[in-house]
C-alpha cells in the first residue's frame, strides 16, 4: 500500500523483497496472537509484523506488542525496519495512536534507530525510521518529545553520514519537515522555532545544502529540501530570518538553485520550489549579483513554461521569479522582453485568467 507523504514508501527498500511477504488474509487479532507465541523467532516475527503494516489497522492493542518485540530485538536492523513500517502504517490516520506509540515507548525506540550502533548505518532501516517519524510528528506532542530526545540532531547526523544516499537524503527531509510543520487549533500555522532552532544550531542548513549540491538533478529529494528551508523561513521574528538568510548565503545556496533551475531534468514542481527560495534570497539579501546571475535562469524557466503550458501554478511562480530578477536590472528584461516567455505568460493568461 501507500504510505506516508507523497503516497509512496520508501522505493529502494528491502521491505518489498519476499522475506517480507504474510499470511494472505489475516487478521490484527491472529497476527498479534502469533507475535506473542513467537518471541524467540525473529523470522516469524517480521512477517507477521510486516502482515501487520500491510493491513494499517489503526486498532488498540498492537503498538506495545510492536514495543516489546523492538525492546528485544533492537540490534536487529530487518525486525526494527518491519517494526517501524508497522507503526507508521498502524499511525498514519489515527491521532489515538499517534499518542499511544509515544506512551507505549515505540517513538522512543524508533529514535534510537537513528542512532543504535547496530542500525543507524543501515539505510533501509533508516528509511522506515524517517518514515515513521514523519508520520508520528504530525501530532505536535510528538514533536516535543522527538525534539528532547535530540531526535533533529540525530537525523541530521544520518543524512550526512549517507549524504550520498538520495533516499536518505529525501526521507530524512520529509521526517524533518514534519517536525517543522502543521496547524494550531484555530487553523493558523503553528509555532515550531524551537525546532527550526534546532536545525540551524545542528548545522543543518550547511548538511542539506551540501547533500542538495550532489543530489542535484534528483527531482524527489529536492522538492523535499526546497519545502524544508522555505518552511524555515515561516518565523515572527526578524532576527530569526535574517539568521536564516545569512546562514543560507555562507552555503551559497542561491547559486546552487541557479544550478539546480538551469538543469535539464528537473520536474515543473521542483522549478516552482526553485524559484521561491531564489526569490527570498534576492529579495532579502539585497545582493544585486545574486540577483544577475540567477538571470541565467530565464530561458529555462522559458522553456518549462513550453513543456508544460497547463501548469498554472508554474505561470505564477515564473510570473513572479522573473519580475523579481528583472527589477533594476535592464539586461533582464531585454532579455525577458526579447525571448518567448512574455508570450508563454499571456498565452496563460488567456487560458487561466484567474
Amino acid at each position: 500500500g501507500s504510505l506516508g507523504p507523497g503516497g509512496r514508501t520508501p522505493s529502494g527498500s528491502s521491505m518489498h523483497s519476499d522475506d517480507y511477504k504474510s499470511t494472505p488474509g489475516a487478521d490484527t487479532g491472529s497476527l498479534l496472537k502469533d507475535i506473542n507465541d513467537n518471541k524467540d523467532k525473529p523470522d516469524i516475527l517480521r512477517s507477521k509484523i510486516h502482515g501487520l503494516r500491510n493491513l494499517a489497522a489503526d486498532e488498540a492493542g498492537a503498538l506495545p506488542q510492536i514495543k516489546s518485540v523492538m525492546e528485544k530485538y533492537r540490534n536487529d536492523p530487518r525486525l526494527m525496519m518491519a517494526s517501524a513500517g508497522a507503526v507508521w502504517a498502524i499511525t498514519t490516520n489515527s491521532e489515538e495512536r499517534k499518542k499511544e506509540a509515544a506512551s507505549a515507548g515505540c517513538l522512543e525506540l524508533i529514535v534510537d534507530m537513528i542512532r543504535n550502533g547496530k542500525t543507524k548505518d543501515d539505510s533501509d532501516a533508516l528509511q522506515w525510521a524517517f518514515g515513521a517519524i514523519t508520520s508520528l510528528a504530525r501530532l505536535d506532542q510528538n514533536k516535543k518529545v522527538i525534539t528532547d530526545m535530540k531526535g533533529i540532531e540525530a537525523i541530521l547526523e544520518a543524512i550526512k553520514r549517507k549524504e550520498r544516499d538520495s533516499e536518505i537524503f529525501e526521507w530524512g527531509c520529509r521526517a524533518l519537515f514534519s517536525l517543522v510543520s502543521g496547524k494550531e487549533e484555530n487553523g493558523h500555522a503553528g509555532n515550531f522555532d524551537r525546532q527550526i532552532s534546532a536545525i540551524e544550531n545542528y548545522g543543518g542548513i550547511s548538511v542539506i545544502a551540501g547533500c542538495m549540491k550532489i543530489h542535484h538533478s534528483e527531482s524527489g529529494p529536492l522538492w523535499w529540501a526546497f519545502k524544508l528551508l522555505l518552511r524555515m523561513q515561516g518565523r515572527s521574528d526578524p532576527n530569526s530570518t535574517a539568521r536564516s538568510i545569512q546562514l543560507m548565503n555562507e552555503e551559497d545556496l542561491a547559486t546552487t538553485c541557479i544550478r539546480i533551475m538551469t538543469s535539464r531534468d528537473q520536474s515543473s514542481d521542483v522549478l516552482i520550489q526553485c524559484q521561491a527560495l531564489l526569490m527570498y534570497l534576492i529579495t532579502n539579501a539585497s545582493n544585486q549579483l545574486m540577483q544577475h546571475s540567477a538571470a541565467e535562469g530565464i530561458p529555462y524557466v522559458a522553456q518549462f513554461l513550453s513543456d508544460d503550458p497547463q501548469n498554472s501554478e508554474l505561470k505564477v511562480a515564473s510570473a513572479q521569479f522573473l519580475a523579481v530578477v528583472a527589477r533594476d536590472n535592464l539586461q533582464a528584461k531585454r532579455q525577458i522582453a526579447q525571448g518567448k516567455v512574455v508570450r508563454l505568460l499571456l498565452q496563460g493568461m488567456t487560458s487561466a485568467p484567474e
